[in-house]
């Protein structure tokens, strides 16, 4: 009996440039809130890689890989929220989220045998973050 397997790996990184306006609200001394949104440019790298190998019935294996590599300039837009509470005039916490899109893009990896493809999405990105003031 003849099998085939395939593993692949994906790996990668980006960097998000964001510019736009920031409206800060005072609802008390030390209770404040701040809210943002803009364009985002994500400058996105990726590497993809596919290894095929075939397992014939009588005889060696046989394996065959391959890999691309693909660097992308995507446009989006952001939107976040923070919430800070100052304990006193240098500490406080503060909450937020953030909200972005910058699109997707498909990468290839072609064998003698099959093509492979796999899409980068940017489109859904959200996040939340938390943490400790402190003010020089």
């Amino acid at each position: 009996e003849s099998s085939v397997s395939n593993r692949w790996k994906l790996k990668g990184a980006f960097y998000t440039f964001r510019a736009g306006p920031t409206l800060q609200f005072s609802f008390t001394s030390r209770l404040k809130a701040s809210v943002g949104v803009g364009a985002a440019v994500v400058y996105s790298g990726s590497s993809y890689s596919v290894t095929q190998t075939l397992t014939p019935s009588a005889g060696a294996e046989i394996t065959e890989s391959a890999s691309s590599e693909a660097y992308k300039l995507l446009p989006g837009y952001f939107a976040d929220a923070t919430l800070q509470f100052d304990l006193t005039e240098r500490t406080g916490f503060y909450a937020g989220a953030v909200v972005q899109s910058a699109g997707s893009y498909t990468q290839a990896v072609d064998t003698e045998n099959a093509h492979y493809s796999t899409k980068i999405d940017l489109a859904n990105l959200s996040g939340f973050r938390a943490g400790l003031s402190y003010r020089f």
